[in-house]
């Protein structure tokens, strides 16, 4: 199978396409798109054991900044062939699940918009020509004590603060964590102002939610971004803490 990708000698998206070859003879798998689109074999193999060769597409806005939409095509003996999308994500990979071989990506809601953070894991198996779903994992949030979200930000003035005022490091006075707005991914850019006039950074990628933790480490309380990256206190700084 071959697809096709935009270039500057033939940038037009109408004519982007998927195609199966065999014995000299050429089958269009993916018509050509009404827009520009860049489409990828991901993989080829007989993933439904049945001695054909099958294909997972890669569909994407030839852009690194959005998500993929993923398609499964079965292989066949005669000259028709399917397309069957299996939804939009990121980080399509193959698993070895219950020992089948199988197909995972993650859809989200990242984008322009101020939404709370979704995230959904999708698994699919392949059998009889078909990619059925077998298992679908929605992220849930770590429970704060207290939270900052991007929602509150609704008709916010550029660079304009919103404060969570919480004790953090247990000195009896309010620290505040302070955010502004990137309004490109609606995402929190923030950092903590102590009462004693130490400040942190939040770093530079943002959060849709900074929350404060029960837990404590050196006498901080831990902070969450989003559903559940950790921040701890280093005796300097809030750091990204790896889940091991």
């Amino acid at each position: 199978m071959r697809s096709w990708r935009p270039t500057e000698d033939d940038p037009e998206g109408e004519k982007a396409g998927v195609f199966a070859k065999r014995a000299g003879s050429t089958f269009t798998i993916q018509e050509p798109w009404p827009s520009v689109r860049c489409l990828s074999v991901f993989l080829e193999s007989d993933l439904d054991g049945d001695g054909l060769t099958d294909a997972l597409i890669d569909s994407s806005a030839c852009s690194s900044y959005v998500q993929s939409t993923y398609f499964f095509v079965a292989g066949t003996r005669g000259d028709h062939f399917t397309a069957q999308e299996l939804g939009y994500g990121v980080g399509l990979s193959m698993e070895t699940w219950r020992g089948r071989q199988t197909a995972v990506f993650e859809s989200n809601n990242e984008g322009y918009n101020q939404y709370r953070p979704e995230s959904v894991t999708r698994r699919f198996v392949f059998e009889r020509g078909r990619a059925v779903m077998v298992d679908e994992q929605r992220a849930v949030e770590v429970v704060a004590l207290a939270n900052l979200r991007s929602e509150e930000f609704d008709e916010a003035k550029p660079d304009q603060e919103k404060v969570l005022l919480f004790d953090l490091d247990g000195d009896g006075k309010k620290d505040a964590i302070v955010g502004t707005l990137w309004q490109r991914w609606g995402r929190i850019m923030w950092h903590v102002r102590f009462a004693d006039g130490r400040v942190s950074d939040g770093g530079s990628s943002g959060c849709k939610r900074i929350g404060v933790l029960a837990e404590k480490t050196m006498g901080h309380h831990d902070l969450v971004c989003d559903f559940d990256a950790r921040l701890k206190w280093n005796g300097k700084t809030y750091q990204y803490h790896a889940v091991t």
